[in-house]
């Protein structure tokens, strides 16, 4: 999945990163949300995985509830466009036994 990031470290912003596969909490999105691999500042090459980046929550929490909205479309033959591919919810009991093996993780904030 595609999103803007901001390095905490350095402090510059990333538009259309490429975050690769996501996973989060179908009840809690807005708190759980994992990457499957590490995430590198493309700019300072700083290891940003564990809460040193920051994506908007408002743009992020949209681009997921249409990658939802497609998924449910796609029998109807809509394909879900590819900066929203990637995007996996999960029920509780699955996010539970997936989250340890995802290397990263997201923080969601208002603005940069």
């Amino acid at each position: 999945m595609e999103a803007e990031i901001k390095c905490l470290e350095c402090g510059k912003r990333t538009q259309h990163f490429e975050l690769g596969q996501i996973f989060y909490a179908v009840k809690d999105s807005s708190r759980s949300i994992v990457v499957k691999e590490k995430i590198f500042c493309p700019k300072c090459k700083t290891d940003i995985s564990d809460g040193k980046c920051a994506v908007k929550s408002s743009y992020f929490l949209m681009g997921l509830i249409a990658a939802n909205i497609f998924s449910e479309d796609e029998e109807d033959g809509l394909s879900l466009p590819k900066h929203l591919q990637g995007a996996f919810p999960l029920r509780k009991q699955d996010y539970i036994a997936i989250a340890p093996q995802c290397k990263a993780r997201l923080k969601l904030v208002d603005g940069f």
